[in-house]
C-alpha cells in the first residue's frame, strides 16, 4: 500500500466491492449480496465489465447529499443498498436509500450498480434483475 497526500492509504488494485440489497430495510432482513472488481474485472455482479465502464466514468460516484439540504417529498421505499470495499485507492462504506427526494439524484447517479427494479404499490417491492 502507498500513503496519499491526503493521509489515505491508497491500493494499487481495487479490493472487491460488496454490494448488499435489502429489500425491507437493513432491519428486516431477505438480502442478496454481489461482489465487484474492476481491476481485473470480474465478481459476481451481472455485467461486470459495462458496470465497471459506468462506474470508472462518474467522478464521484459515492459522494453523499449535502448537510442541509432541504428534502420535499417523503420516503418511497424501505429499500437499502450498502456498498463496502475499495474504490480508486480509497475506502468506501455507503448506503444508499431511496427515501425521500434528497436521496433520488443519489440512488439515480449508481443504480447501474443495483441488480434489482423497485415496485412501488406492489406485493413484492423488489425484483431482482439476476435471476
Amino acid at each position: 500500500m502507498r500513503r496519499r497526500r491526503d493521509g489515505i492509504r491508497a491500493q494499487r488494485r481495487d479490493e472487491p466491492r460488496e454490494i448488499t440489497v435489502f429489500p425491507e430495510g437493513r432491519d428486516e432482513g431477505g438480502e442478496r449480496s454481489w461482489t465487484l472488481t474492476c481491476k481485473p474485472v470480474g465478481g459476481t455482479l451481472p455485467n461486470a465489465e459495462a458496470t465497471c465502464a459506468k462506474l470508472n466514468a462518474l467522478r464521484s460516484p459515492w459522494a453523499e447529499v449535502r448537510p442541509g439540504t432541504s428534502c420535499t417529498l417523503p420516503s418511497f421505499s424501505p429499500t437499502q443498498v450498502v456498498v463496502s470495499g475499495v474504490h480508486r485507492g480509497a475506502s468506501v462504506d455507503t448506503v444508499f436509500g431511496y427515501n425521500g427526494s434528497c436521496q433520488l439524484p443519489r440512488w439515480e447517479r449508481v443504480d447501474f450498480l443495483f441488480p434489482i427494479r423497485l415496485e412501488f404499490g406492489a406485493r413484492e417491492p423488489v425484483t431482482w434483475l439476476d435471476r
